[in-house]
């Protein structure tokens, strides 16, 4: 009977087989699920590529604001004139830099004629700025007949003489260039400026430099030349010297009036009689007082030493205008 009983026990053993053979199924059910996760994990990488593009999305922006920096920098000054460069005529990164077809002209003339020592010579003396160079309308009734009976004089041998008034000479650079008129224009003898009157004599052949081109000419290099009358010229010097004067004496006013509180309120320190109270409408008399000398009289320095920042270079007007500035301080 122990027989039959062992061999029922087998099939129940059997039967366990396949439950364990289940249980496989279960272990192989859950490599799906881990494989689920893996396009999980790659549906990321994505999502961290899509961010990518935001971040070159930034990259525009931050250089839209590079213009916005530039639009800062300080203009340019003009090579010739030394006036400041408009914005849309600036070349970023060029040598020389034109406000107007003009200078560039200029410059090219005074290159192509040996000329270009004008340069150095100016920024040596420190000069202000000119005017922009150009064409000169006016110049066509220079050439007539007429013109030269009424304003040159013979010479022997034919030639001409006759007298300008130049406007937009700044420095003794000028006088420098305008004396090499024979050099630019054939048919010029000789030129002879003086700066303190402004008055240009050229001697000439009538044939091959008239005053016409003269005009014409010096208008390229950035002066404006018209007929020398004594009288005229003499009326302007005077209104210049007056305006001169009226400011010497504006300055002299105010110096003595920002000394005398100054020194009334050194003394009042010094000694202790003065009321506290009284100490500011001194000190502040004082500097109401310097105000019209160091600004309205001193005003040609200032344009002087505007002129000299523009161009970047240094200049006399440059240190007298740093030195009032740091006074009135």
């Amino acid at each position: 009977m122990k027989g039959p009983t062992a061999s029922g026990q087998q099939p129940a053993a059997s039967d366990q087989r396949p439950a364990a053979s289940d249980q496989r199924p279960a272990a192989s059910d859950q490599q799906p699920a881990a494989s689920d996760q893996r396009p999980a994990a790659s549906g990321q990488q994505p999502a961290a590529s899509g961010q990518q593009p935001a971040a070159s999305g930034q990259r525009p922006a931050a250089s839209d604001q590079r213009p916005a920096a530039s639009d800062q920098r300080p203009a340019a000054s003009c090579t010739h004139c030394g006036l400041p460069v408009p914005a849309g005529l600036s070349i970023p990164g060029a040598a020389q830099q034109f406000c107007c077809s003009g200078c560039a002209a200029a410059w090219r003339l005074l290159h192509d004629g040996g000329l270009a020592e004008f340069y150095r010579l100016r920024d040596a003396a420190g000069g202000e700025a000119g005017r922009p160079a150009g064409e000169d309308a006016g110049a066509a009734a220079f050439d007539g007949e007429a013109f030269r009976a009424a304003w040159t004089r013979k010479l022997a041998g034919g030639d001409e003489l006759i007298a300008w008034y130049l406007e937009g000479l700044h420095c003794p650079a000028c006088v420098w260039l305008v004396e090499q008129l024979p050099r630019l224009l054939p048919g010029v003898r000789w030129a002879r400026l003086d700066l303190g009157t402004a008055q240009l004599r050229v001697a000439y052949d009538p044939a091959h430099a008239g005053p016409g081109m003269q005009a014409r000419l010096l208008a390229r290099l950035g002066y404006r030349a018209r007929p020398y009358r004594a009288d005229t010229v003499s009326a302007a010097l005077t209104a210049e010297h007056r305006g001169l004067l009226l400011r010497v004496a504006v300055a002299a006013a105010s110096a003595v009036g920002a000394m005398h509180l100054a020194a009334t309120l050194t003394a009042g320190e010094l000694t202790g009689d003065l009321d506290a109270s009284w100490r500011p409408f001194f000190a502040w008399g004082a500097i109401l007082a310097a105000l019209p000398g160091c600004a309205w009289a001193a005003m040609p320095l200032h344009r002087g030493a505007a002129a000299a920042l523009r161009a970047r270079r240094w200049s006399v007007d440059l240190a007298a205008s740093l030195a009032i500035g740091l006074a009135l301080a």
